[in-house]
């Protein structure tokens, strides 16, 4: 249709456009044990941030080839709404 020609018309672009996205399991913070506040497991959410990174840069280049520009990842927390990052 018209809205898939309008894409392949259009001048080729070097930038990337793939988007990943990451669930981290079920309970991405297992170890926490006071889930009265949303908020409460944001020390655990920094030390995975901080290892999500580490992952993310050792494999910079395979992303870079797979056209990935952007990276979701989704910490769920029960019984609270998950983490997003």
């Amino acid at each position: 249709g018209p809205l898939l020609s309008s894409f392949t018309n259009s001048a080729p672009s070097d930038a990337p456009h793939n988007i990943l996205h990451i669930i981290v399991g079920r309970d991405a913070f297992p170890g926490l044990r006071e889930r009265k506040l949303f908020f409460n497991s944001d020390e655990e959410l920094a030390k995975s941030l901080t290892l999500c990174g580490e992952i993310f840069d050792r494999n910079a280049e395979l992303l870079k080839t797979a056209g990935v520009g952007e990276i979701s990842v989704v910490f769920p927390q029960p019984p609270r709404n998950p983490r997003f990052a």
